[in-house]
């Protein structure tokens, strides 16, 4: 005696669990058919445990989402619900949940947000769960991510020193405007003078020189006496150059005058002589605001720079010619 044809016991299966089986259309005939349902913790064959960590899996329900009309999607995210916070901080799943956040509706990515909400601290700080809320931000209306700034309100200064905090607070400060974000924002910029100097904090304050008018005088005033300083270091270096690209004209002479006049050890010949600091000086070299007086004393510090690999490269961007290198003015 023959037993139950496949699809029957499909249905059964669908039935004893309460769900219809799903219709999934991917425009390929042999995938023309309906999805097994196998329990509440798997779908199609793919269970959530495994999609986590299976490249396999994850690709499987990735298509699946960018295929899915609105009604197969919303069962899917429902599906990914069960197990979200795993799914945000494993390898594979935290794709799958960025692609659920991108393609679903409105209610269901309310939910997805909802059901990751507690935990936003815990993903600003994981390799992969950081992506999942940057996410967040990206998608979400920006009015209604004030539960991200909140919880980071009090944090700022620790959030912007994180190796993945600092892409989130990015993000934030690309899609939020100053009067959501401000409170935040306003303890890093209170520390902007020693953040820009962090291997991950000076992101951030590049960022908020960028995008937030309103903070690059803050930023300028809080990091003025100490420009020179900056300007040699690895990090703080690249703050400096972002705000001669973007402060403000009736701004952009003291920022001329900060690393003109610096004193010993970042006097501008010192600067000029560092690694970091020579593209700097490059920089300030070019800008209109430094008229001659930049030129007239990296000439004057000729020798001293000819001695350093980066003080000769600086030599050469301004035209100045080492006294080695002078042609003789004997016949």
């Amino acid at each position: 005696m023959l037993g139950p044809s496949p699809k029957a016991t499909q249905d059964a299966k669908a039935a004893a669990f309460g769900h219809a089986p799903l219709a999934y259309t991917t425009g390929r005939p042999i995938l023309q058919e309906m999805l097994p349902y196998i329990g509440p913790r798997s779908f199609s064959g793919c269970c959530l445990d495994e999609i986590g960590e299976s490249e396999e899996c994850s690709n499987e329900i990735l298509a699946r989402l960018e295929a899915a009309d609105k009604i197969e999607r919303s069962q899917l995210v429902a599906w990914l619900l069960e197990a979200i916070l795993p799914l945000a901080r494993s390898r594979c799943g935290c794709r799958v949940v960025q692609k659920a956040l991108e393609l679903a509706g409105s209610s269901d990515r309310d939910a997805l947000v909802a059901r990751l909400e507690p935990f936003f601290q815990e993903l600003y700080v994981c390799p992969n769960g950081n992506h999942v809320l940057s996410k967040v931000v990206e998608v979400m209306p920006a009015t209604s991510i004030g539960s991200v700034i909140a919880k980071f309100v009090g944090q700022g200064v620790a959030v912007a020193k994180h190796r993945y905090g600092c892409r989130v607070l990015e993000r934030l400060i690309e899609h939020c405007d100053e009067s959501q974000i401000g409170v935040l924002i306003d303890e890093i910029v209170a520390e902007s003078n020693d953040l820009c100097r962090h291997q991950y904090a000076n992101f951030v304050i590049q960022h908020l020189i960028e995008h937030s008018p309103d903070y690059r005088t803050q930023i300028l005033d809080s990091m003025l006496e100490d420009l020179p300083i900056a300007a040699v270091c690895r990090y703080g270096s690249h703050v400096v150059q972002k705000l001669m690209d973007y402060s403000d004209e009736d701004r952009r002479p003291d920022i001329v005058a900060a690393l003109l006049h610096g004193k010993s050890p970042n006097t501008l010949v010192e600067v000029a002589s560092d690694r970091y600091g020579s593209y700097v000086v490059e920089q300030l070299a070019g800008m209109s605001d430094a008229g001659s007086d930049v030129t007239e004393s990296i000439a004057k510090g000729c020798d001293e720079l000819s001695q350093s690999r980066w003080g000769l490269k600086v030599l050469q961007c301004c035209g100045v010619v080492p006294s080695e290198e002078k042609p003789s003015s004997k016949l």
